[in-house]
């Protein structure tokens, strides 16, 4: 199962309290073309559940254009590494 599939997966709404800060670190192996899709799941998600966080998206090897593509996400929303 895919991390996008696993967000996806969360029941809406969550009745949590808020943590504090969240780091939360992806490994990204050939994920050039989910990478956009993960950061918008994943952010849905860390709003409702942290008062603050930061995603941080490590290239894992890929062979694929991802290494090229996360500094450009950067540029886009410098939260997110």
């Amino acid at each position: 199962m895919s991390t996008v599939e696993i967000l996806s997966a969360i029941p809406q709404p969550l009745d949590l309290p808020k943590a504090s800060v969240v780091s939360l670190v992806i490994p990204c192996r050939n994920e050039s073309e989910n990478l956009s899709a993960l950061y918008v799941r994943a952010a849905a998600v860390m709003e409702r559940i942290a008062e603050s966080w930061e995603m941080v998206r490590v290239n894992d090897g890929s062979t694929d254009d991802t290494l090229v593509r996360l500094p450009a996400l950067h540029r886009e929303d410098p939260t997110s590494w």
